[in-house]
């Protein structure tokens, strides 16, 4: 039983590693960094985001978020704005640059993602949500007790 569990864990992460190899040759193939692809990836969904919420909610080390931020806005794609409510907390925008980059890379990846979600019964789709949020929450506890 515990061979069984083992091996198809072993195919779980091959498979998480087939996911991160598609992302990482689409922005290799659109010629940007992967943690800059991811960047323009999450802020080009319209909302309001600051290095710490990219830290925070998307779980990249301050170190990557802000060498990528760097380079970003030397290449003219995003500019930092002052939050109002927080003097050193910034908000990412897409300059107009920026955004018709994320027309050409991004936007074809969201809906290659899109069609492939859709490409799966309601059902699947609920599932394997569930299943993978109750799967994270396992290997978190766990985590925290090794």
């Amino acid at each position: 039983m515990r061979e069984e569990i083992q091996e198809r864990l072993s195919v779980l992460n091959r498979q998480f590693k087939a996911v991160d190899a598609i992302y990482r040759n689409a922005a290799n193939w659109f010629g940007i960094s992967e943690s800059a692809f991811w960047i323009l990836y999450i802020v080009s969904d319209g909302a309001e985001y600051t290095q710490y919420d990219l830290c925070s909610t998307w779980f990249y080390s301050k170190q990557t978020i802000n060498s990528a931020i760097t380079k970003l806005v030397s290449d003219g794609l995003i500019t930092l704005e002052a939050k109002m409510d927080a003097r050193n907390r910034k908000i990412i925008r897409l300059t107009a640059k920026g955004k018709r980059i994320v027309e050409n890379t991004v936007e074809r990846l969201k809906s290659a993602e899109l069609k492939a979600f859709e490409n799966m019964p309601e059902e699947d789709r609920t599932t394997f949500i569930k299943l993978f949020g109750r799967y994270l929450q396992n290997l978190n506890t766990e985590m925290n007790n090794v």
